[in-house]
């Protein structure tokens, strides 16, 4: 389903589930007025109907004449006529209205037990008329506890729907959006960053249509991109192995050069100089023409038993030198860690994660910790630092590396380089930035054998 219909659904669902909660609400105060106002009709019919019973008592007792208590009289009865609210009570209020009507006229009165029987019909027509509102008003009360129950249910039951469907709508975007988006983001840092891996890179999260295309535009840049490093490792791969014959020939007239009796002291450190500086390009150029190999495919181990503690020391102490403004601590078990491998690009690959480690920060702390878990070795390189470095200088560059490390076999390494070689070992090597720093973990099969050879 394309994204815009999802948004237009989950928009109509939830404009449901809104209307849904007004409308509960609605009915809640509905039946709350509805209740009040049957509940204040009855008092006030009550309230008429003990006025007209009081009245009815003292015109009985002959404290008051009709003629001056009638207004009052009538007017308690056209109170009770309009707060009439059922049959029964109307006819309740026929009764009084005729009884009092009789009071009001001595001719029809005249005999004491005629008059005595209008009175209490009277008396017994307002008692009925107060018991009868009465009734009403309770009723009116629990019918408005019922609708208010009913109505807290109903409500209590919109807000479980609008909560449970805002928090469904949340998971499905979070599924849906956010978790694509999210991949989407991590996937062009790591690409742009090189720290993920092909196997990251090639994951591909449901989506909308809509982010599936961006998706699959940023896999067609990817791989143009991962064509254009190659051929650039290939052009610098031919061109390493053109210039090479070229060096060496530097290199050997230098040597004739060195040794002539005619060089002065100056000359001679001067060419010296050359000398050395020609052998560095000359391995910059082995190392290119390896990494392309490598990044081709072409890849030959030669195997033999190798100290990674031992390798790893080395390639410290390399460093220690190379950046005295960094601080190195390297942390191992008492006894070896021996695996099976090629020990040559196996420290290629210990130079490049410690250049990267020393470019990713300045002034850093460069932490490594070696471990021998359950038959793998596991070093874990940290650097960290509160002075970031240029983190776009940190990653994919083919030879960015600082002047100093230049001629050290595997510093100009790209991390796909190391990857590939570790893979090739059958280990991992995963990488992540890590503020101003970086973080990498690296992960190779230890023989057994050799443990238990290293521990006798």
């Amino acid at each position: 389903m394309r994204l815009r219909n999802l948004l237009l659904l989950v928009t109509a669902f939830t404009g449901l589930l809104v209307a849904g909660a007004a409308a509960t609400m609605l009915a809640v105060a509905q039946a709350g007025r509805e209740g009040t106002s049957y509940i204040v009709i009855s008092g006030r019919s009550v309230e008429a109907a003990e006025h007209v019973r009081l009245i009815i008592a003292q015109l009985e007792s002959g404290k008051v004449e009709m003629s001056a208590v009638r207004p009052e009289l009538d007017a308690s009865l056209r109170t009770a006529s309009d707060l009439v609210q059922s049959p029964a009570e109307q006819a309740i209020v026929e009764r009084l209205t005729a009884a009092i009507d009789t009071l009001g006229h001595p001719v029809d009165v005249g005999d004491p037990v005629r008059r005595a029987q209008t009175f209490a019909s009277a008396s017994s027509a307002a008692e009925a008329l107060v018991d009868i509102n009465m009734e009403q008003a309770r009723e009116a009360e629990a019918e408005v506890a019922a609708r208010a129950s009913q109505a807290e249910r109903r409500s209590l039951l919109a807000a479980a729907l609008l909560v449970g469907g805002m928090v469904a709508i949340a998971l499905w975007a979070r599924r849906r959006l956010l978790k694509p988006l999210s991949a989407l983001e991590a996937r062009i840092r790591g690409f742009a960053s090189g720290t993920a891996s092909q196997a990251d890179l090639r994951r591909v999260p449901q989506a909308p249509p809509e982010l599936e295309a961006v998706m699959q535009t940023f896999e067609a840049l990817r791989e143009a991109a991962g064509r254009q490093r190659r051929e650039r490792l290939e052009l610098l791969s031919r061109v390493a192995q053109g210039v090479a014959p070229m060096l060496a020939r530097a290199e050997q007239a230098l040597e004739v050069i060195a040794h002539s009796p005619a060089m002065e002291p100056a000359q001679q450190a001067a060419v010296e100089r050359a000398a050395r500086d020609l052998v560095r390009v000359g391995k910059l150029t082995d190392e290119y023409v390896e990494a392309a190999r490598i990044e081709a495919g072409v890849l030959e181990l030669e195997r033999a038993p190798v100290e990674l503690d031992a390798l790893v020391g080395e390639a410290v102490e390399l460093f220690r030198s190379l950046a005295p403004e960094h601080t190195f601590s390297f942390s191992h078990p008492a006894q070896a860690v021996v695996a099976d491998g090629d020990g040559r690009l196996l420290a290629h690959v210990l130079n490049h994660l410690l250049s990267v480690a020393v470019r990713s920060a300045a002034q850093a702390r460069v932490e490594l910790t070696l471990t021998d878990v359950a038959g793998q070795g596991v070093l874990v390189l940290e650097s960290s630092s509160s002075k970031p470095a240029s983190v776009a200088a940190i990653f994919n560059a083919l030879h960015g590396h600082d002047q100093a490390m230049q001629g050290v076999p595997g510093a100009g390494f790209t991390l796909e380089t190391s990857r590939r070689i570790i893979e090739a070992h059958g280990g991992r090597l995963d990488s992540s930035p890590r503020g101003p720093g970086v973080k990498f973990r690296l992960e190779l099969a230890v023989q057994a054998s050799q443990r238990a050879a290293r521990s006798a």
